[in-house]
């Protein structure tokens, strides 16, 4: 997927811009479990890429990532021990203009604007977002443990072999 975004940069950004907006939010997710990962051949050129694609569009195209909201920040801090987002942090910290975008003097804007349902849903399976929604519609405050964990042991173990097992085209959620 980090292959395609990179090589349809143009296209996207000029028909579809939110769908790098989402790319860069689920890249950014992926790059926290990532490097966590070490010493993984397959796990370290993809994670190259995709920090090359998320630094590519936060300098390049920043006003487009302030659309994700309050959780860029929190994805962004995550990642502030790797080298190429402790510049960015630095930059979103002590020098905002460094972003050339009209209007944006400070972190503190970002944390003013919600960050949409649509980009925590770029996360969850099908199956996951179908257990939650049950959840929550169904199932009495004090009774979800008795539903929610063989749900969480089933979407748990499938990632985890998709990170040990998946090859470097597949998504390991």
């Amino acid at each position: 997927m980090v292959n395609l975004f990179s090589s349809k940069w143009d296209c996207l950004l000029e028909e579809e811009p939110l769908v790098l907006t989402g790319a860069l939010y689920v890249f950014l997710r992926l790059l926290a479990d990532h490097c966590r990962v070490l010493n993984i051949p397959k796990i370290e050129s993809l994670k190259q890429m995709e920090i090359d694609f998320c630094f590519r569009m936060l300098r390049e195209k920043f006003s487009l990532c302030l659309r994700i909201g309050r959780d860029l920040v929190r994805l962004l801090q995550d990642l502030a021990h790797v080298p190429e987002f402790c510049a960015i942090w630095k930059d979103l910290l002590y020098n905002p203009s460094a972003f050339l975008v009209d209007g944006f003097v400070d972190i503190s804007q970002i944390y003013g604007t919600r960050t949409s349902r649509w980009y925590f849903l770029l996360r969850l399976t099908p199956e996951m977002e179908s257990h939650l929604r049950f959840l929550m519609t169904h199932v009495k405050l004090g009774s979800q443990k008795r539903y929610q964990g063989k749900a969480w042991k089933v979407a748990f173990r499938l990632s985890v072999a998709a990170l040990q097992g998946g090859s470097e085209n597949q998504h390991p959620t």
